[in-house]
Parts: C-alpha cells; structure tokens; sequence
C-alpha cells in the first residue's frame, strides 16, 4: 500500500500529452478485510486536476 500512494501522490506534472496539475490525499489508507474471503484490502481516495479536451 505504501508503494501505491507514493507512486499516485508522484504523479503530479506531465504524463504523455496531459498534465497532472494537483494530486491531494482526501482519505488515507484504511484497512478493509475482505470478510467473504480473508484476504486484506486497502482503499484511499485522492483528488486529481487535470485538464482535457472535448471528446466527440
């Protein structure tokens, strides 16, 4: 988990033709057991800017 939230709070700047103008953690990671299965899972929101253009 902690590899994952660096590498999107990294993405600000220029990827490709777009550019990632802000990246902001709104929730941290939080630990969300999948009870059916055992199997650990994790989610954390973030809010990204960017800009595009109009698809047709």
């Amino acid at each position: 988990m902690t590899r994952a939230r660096a590498y999107v709070l990294a993405m600000a700047g220029q990827r490709g033709d777009t550019t990632v103008h802000d990246v902001a953690e709104v929730s941290g990671p939080m630990d969300l057991p999948d009870s059916a299965s055992g199997q650990p899972t994790y989610a954390f929101a973030v809010e990204i800017t960017t800009r595009g253009t109009i698809l047709e």
